[in-house]
């Protein structure tokens, strides 16, 4: 569910997505993606793109990264 998260956000590029947004993109309930959420941006792969108390959320250059890595790793992986 995270890197599906990170997926959608990279899709909106700098724009970021809302929570609303996310959820239904992924179909996902609010708790779940709250839990997600929290863990990405302690792990600093997302970051508000706006300074709302309900921000959109988007990647952030380590999540782009750690994105990047992920979609590496299944190309290796489908090859092999």
């Amino acid at each position: 569910t995270r890197l599906a998260i990170l997926e959608v956000l990279a899709e909106s590029g700098n724009i970021g997505l809302s929570g609303t947004e996310i959820r239904v993109k992924l179909a996902i309930s609010r708790q779940l993606l709250s839990h997600h959420l929290s863990e990405l941006r302690n792990g600093r792969m997302v970051e508000p793109a706006t300074e709302a108390r309900r921000p959109k959320w988007r990647l952030s250059d380590t999540g782009k990264n750690v994105l990047i890595s992920s979609r590496e790793v299944a190309r290796v992986e489908a090859a092999a």
